[in-house]
């Protein structure tokens, strides 16, 4: 009777040790701050993908990936240098090369961009961080016509981002939008101090974008209507509408942007879109579709008064 007493008692004993072990969380580290990813949408220029692939400083970002939407899913250049294997095996950063069909425009890859990024765990060093699953928090598109000239350029747009509230800015000085005599020539610059400012461009321009993740979730990804012609306008329009941004014709950029990117050529020589044969129908149809959307052609919807812009960036930097 004894040993089967203490037999009993060792048993309940022991069952509640594991009971506690069960019922206490188990340690994870911090999730990792302030995670960077970049996509890249290319097609049909692998000479200027090459340069813009060298040009990325690739231990400032967590995940890469390229979207091809040209004619070939392969490149000319098949080496350990060529662009498929720049995106697996450089500095141990694993990425994503994908292949849409070909032909399907650029708002179609970018939205594929976007799903990408939305996703956790890609890199090798969000999949292997032992807390749990990583995602972006920082997500860039970056046309296959731009080039970084300063490796901070990521830090400048995040830092930018958090000092002014706003979640969503885009390189102004793509081609000759925002330009007077070839140079940046912005609205307004609004100074936020503490080595933050904004330029204020008058010109929607999507050759280099970025977005905070909470604003992708929150507005979604372009409308794919749209084919080569006013998705990245009618998109940031919609960003405007929620209250992330100040007003349409006024589109924030970090002030001197210019001193961390650049152009490899004019947008308007070197561009695969304009040759198109459906181009022009391409513009018509989607400005018909923004006139039903919003009520305006994308050309002339109503500008607002510097007072009132100034007003909502106030109002967006207290509600970040």
């Amino acid at each position: 009777m004894l040993k089967y007493l203490c037999t009993m008692t060792i048993s309940k004993s022991s069952q509640g040790y594991w009971d506690k072990i069960k019922n206490t969380p188990s340690w994870k580290p911090p999730p990792l701050k302030d995670t960077v990813g970049l996509a890249i949408i290319t097609c049909n220029r692998e000479d200027f993908l090459e340069k813009v692939l060298a040009s990325i400083p690739r231990h400032k970002i967590h995940y890469l990936c390229i979207i091809n939407d040209g004619d070939s899913p392969d490149f000319k250049n098949k080496s350990d240098h060529g662009p498929r294997r720049f995106v697996y095996s450089k500095n141990g950063l694993c990425g994503n090369y994908f292949y849409t069909g070909g032909s399907r425009g650029v708002g179609f890859a970018k939205n594929w961009a976007f799903t990408e990024l939305l996703k956790k765990g890609h890199s090798q060093e969000l999949a292997n961080w032992p807390g749990d699953k990583q995602g972006i928090d920082h997500m860039f598109l970056m046309e296959d016509d731009i080039i970084i000239k300063d490796e901070n350029v990521f830090e400048k747009y995040i830092e930018t981002s958090k000092k002014t509230g706003l979640k969503h800015l885009m390189y102004g000085y793509h081609g000759p939008a925002n330009k007077v005599g070839g140079k940046p020539r912005p609205r307004k610059i609004v100074d936020y101090g503490d080595g933050a400012s904004v330029a204020l461009n008058q010109h929607c321009v999507g050759a280099f974008t970025y977005y905070h993740k909470s604003v992708i979730e929150d507005i979604g990804i372009n409308d794919s209507a749209y084919v080569n012609a006013w998705e990245h306008v009618d998109h940031s329009y919609k960003i405007v509408k929620k209250g992330y941004l100040p007003a349409y014709w006024w589109w924030p950029d970090v002030s001197d942007s210019y001193d961390y990117l650049d152009e490899l050529a004019c947008s308007e020589v070197s561009s695969v879109i304009r040759p198109r044969s459906d181009w022009h129908d391409n513009i018509n149809r989607g400005a018909k579709h923004f006139y039903n959307k919003h009520g305006y052609l994308p050309g002339v919807v109503p500008d607002t008064k510097v007072d009132k812009v100034l007003q909502n960036l106030k109002q967006i930097k207290q509600n970040a």
